[in-house]
């Protein structure tokens, strides 16, 4: 029995530091995009995802979090504009750091425990009238054993949440409730 628990142990061990050496050894930088097209001109877009007060009615997180409490900042559209929220996973913060309604906007994002996130949603002018929205963020997962797995499942986590947050957004402009 003794050495069935000793074998055992090494096997844990073993494969523990299998797991930490190939997590090491990964990139620990992510990057998330999505994109959607949205019928309505850049402005009108714009006037949705440049107005903090209006994200409620779009973006994802409280269907993760329904529990999620958004303290919105003083300022609620412009560079500067700011909201902070508490969740399961402790919370965060972000900052409008540019904001241009033919261009879109990007701001900083903190999470606790993680540095800074770099997030965006551009908006790009079609032909026809209408505007392709890129949602993304970039950044790095700070812990050294198993950040590179973390960093390897944003794209697989983050994704389909800025997808459906895409998708609310579209319905939001292109079929207002009357």
């Amino acid at each position: 029995m003794k050495r069935f628990l000793l074998l055992m142990g090494i096997t844990v061990v073993v494969l523990f530091g299998i797991f930490a050496a190939i997590s090491a050894a990964l990139p620990k930088e992510y990057y998330v995009e999505r994109t959607i097209v949205i019928n309505a001109d850049n402005k009108i877009v714009h006037d949705h995802i440049g107005d903090l007060k209006k994200w409620d009615a779009w973006t994802p997180w409280k269907t993760v979090d329904p529990n999620m409490v958004v303290v919105l900042g003083e300022k609620t559209v412009g560079v500067g504009a700011s909201q902070t929220w508490e969740d399961q996973t402790g919370g965060g913060s972000l900052e409008f750091i540019a904001t241009d309604p033919e261009t879109g906007i990007a701001y900083d994002l903190y999470f606790a425990d993680f540095p800074k996130v770099d997030a965006a949603m551009e908006l790009n002018a079609l032909p026809d009238g209408s505007t392709k929205v890129v949602w993304w963020m970039s950044g790095v997962v700070p812990t050294p054993i198993i950040g590179g797995m973390l960093a390897a499942v944003m794209d697989a986590s983050v994704g389909p949440l800025f997808e459906l947050g895409l998708e609310n957004l579209k319905q939001v402009i292109e079929q207002p409730s009357s």
